[in-house]
C-alpha cells in the first residue's frame, strides 16, 4: 500500500560555499529532487519542501531539508521510496543540488490524512 509521508534529513558540517550562494541564501530550493547515490546510481527518493540551515561552530552549516513522498509500506518491513528503506537513523549519501553529503533520516510523519 502507498502512503504519503514526509522526512527530514539532516547534513551535518557541510561546506557553506556549496549550500549558500552569495547572497547567504539556501541553493537547495523547494521542490528540488533529492537523490541517494549508491554504486555510482542515483535514486529519487522525494523532492524538497522546506530547508533549515545553521552555521555550526566550525563555520560550516549544517542543512534540515524536509522531503515528501509516496512510499510503499509494508507493516513488517516499514516504508520504501524508490526500493530504498525509509527510516529514523538511516544513513545515505544524499545529492541535493550541487551537494553530495552524507544524510541522516531524524524525523518521518504520515501527511496529513494518512492512517
Amino acid at each position: 500500500m502507498q502512503r504519503e509521508i514526509s522526512y527530514t534529513l539532516l547534513v551535518q558540517d557541510a561546506d557553506a560555499s556549496i549550500v549558500l550562494d552569495e547572497a547567504g541564501e539556501c541553493v537547495i530550493l523547494p521542490d528540488t529532487v533529492v537523490y541517494v547515490s549508491d554504486q555510482g546510481q542515483d535514486t529519487p527518493i522525494g523532492e524538497v519542501t522546506s530547508v533549515s540551515v545553521q552555521q555550526n561552530e566550525q563555520g560550516n552549516v549544517d542543512v534540515w531539508v524536509v522531503v515528501s513522498n509516496k512510499a510503499n509500506y509494508n507493516r513488517k518491513l516499514g516504508y520504501f521510496a524508490n526500493q530504498i528503506k525509509i527510516a529514523v537513523g538511516k544513513t545515505y549519501t544524499c545529492r541535493f543540488c550541487n551537494l553530495y553529503s552524507e544524510a541522516v533520516i531524524v524525523e518521518l510523519q504520515l501527511a496529513e490524512g494518512e492512517s
